[in-house]
C-alpha cells in the first residue's frame, strides 16, 4: 500500500484507463455508451458505489487465461495458466485502486514447475557438468516438485519421487 501511494499507482492506473480506453480522440469511443457514462457521471458513480459499499474496500477479480503452448522467450511449452488479477477498490475518492494482487489457482505453480523441469533437464545429467563424465551410464534424474505453504510467508519446496 505504501509503495502504491508513493508511486501514485491508483492515479496512474485511472489515467491509463482514461487515456487508453476512454479518450475523446478515439473515434469509436464516441459510439460507446460506457464512454459517455464514465465521462459525465464518474463522480456520481463513485459516490453511489461508495454509499452502496459503505466505504469498504472490495476485490474486483479479472481472470486472465494464458493458453497452453510454446513460449518462445523461455523456449518451453507450458500448460494453460489461469492467473487472476485482483484489484482492491475503495470509492472514497478518485484513487479507486488501493491494492493490486496476482493470484494463481491452487496447484498451478506445482504443475508449471514440473512441466518446465521435465523439459529443462536433459536425459543425461552428464551433459550439464563435466565432473559427471566418469559415470559410464546415463544419469536420468527425475522428480516431482511440490510447493507447500507452511505459513503465509513461508514456502516449503519438496522434491518427491526422486529416481
Amino acid at each position: 500500500t505504501q509503495v502504491m501511494e508513493r508511486f501514485q499507482c491508483a492515479e496512474k492506473l485511472r489515467e491509463y484507463v482514461l487515456w487508453e480506453l476512454l479518450r475523446v480522440t478515439r473515434p469509436l469511443n464516441w459510439l460507446h455508451p460506457a464512454f459517455w457514462a464514465f465521462r459525465f457521471f464518474e463522480s456520481h458513480m463513485r459516490r453511489f458505489m461508495n454509499d452502496a459499499l459503505d466505504g469498504q474496500t472490495v476485490p474486483f477479480i479479472i481472470p486472465i487465461p494464458l493458453p497452453a503452448g510454446m513460449y518462445e522467450g523461455i523456449e518451453t511449452w507450458l500448460p494453460e495458466i489461469r492467473v487472476m488479477l485482483i484489484l482492491w477498490l475503495r470509492f472514497t475518492d478518485h484513487r479507486y485502486i488501493t491494492r493490486v494482487q496476482v493470484a494463481l489457482v491452487d496447484g498451478m505453480l506445482d504443475q508449471i514447475i514440473n512441466v518446465a523441469i521435465s523439459q529443462c533437464l536433459p536425459k543425461d545429467l552428464r551433459l550439464l557438468d563435466p565432473r559427471l563424465a566418469s559415470f559410464t551410464e546415463p544419469i536420468d534424474l527425475r522428480f516431482d516438485v511440490a510447493l507447500n505453504w507452511v505459513r503465509e510467508t513461508r514456502l516449503r519446496v519438496e522434491l518427491n519421487n526422486i529416481h
